[in-house]
């Protein structure tokens, strides 16, 4: 519940803003999951995502800032954006989906999964790195740390 309201936050202040800062975005949801991990009262779900985004982001922006030669605040706002919105929608249309058989749920993270992987954002070849995530034993956020979140976010929409 925290989580959609940050993000629903996260919406409003970006439909709302004319003009922002760089990388606030990206701070605020960056803060957040720090925040998140560092909190004895989170919960092992709130966490897992958590150290997923938290990972992300930083992943996110050494790797611009080596393989961009100009990366700009709206990039890593953008990302850190659709990052959010990505794994909000993950969040209700699988763990909160108390509805849905496990079989259902597991074809609806197959195909968040796949739109993880099916848009890198850099030329990447360490995939130990980068697939970090997808090798877990159960993750909660089975998704490559190199994905284009704005294009998976769309395929995601897309195919829902």
């Amino acid at each position: 519940m925290k989580l959609l309201k940050t993000l629903l936050f996260l919406l409003g202040w970006l439909m709302f803003s004319a003009h922002s800062d760089a990388q606030e975005i990206y701070n605020f949801v960056l803060e957040n999951a720090t925040r998140t991990v560092n909190s004895p009262t989170s919960g092992f779900m709130q966490n897992k995502v958590a150290t997923f985004t938290r990972t992300t982001l930083t992943y996110l922006k050494l790797t611009a800032l080596d393989q961009l030669p100009d990366v700009s605040g709206t990039f890593l706002d953008n990302q850190a954006f659709f990052l959010s919105e990505f794994l909000n929608l993950y969040m209700r249309h699988t763990i909160h989906n108390k509805r849905i058989s496990p079989e259902k749920r597991q074809e609806i993270t197959a195909l968040f999964t796949q739109a993880s992987k099916n848009n890198p954002l850099f030329d990447e070849t360490d995939e130990a790195e980068t697939e970090l995530f997808l090798r877990e034993q159960h993750p909660m956020t089975p998704f490559s740390l190199n994905t284009d979140w704005q294009k998976a976010y769309k395929e995601i929409k897309e195919n829902l």
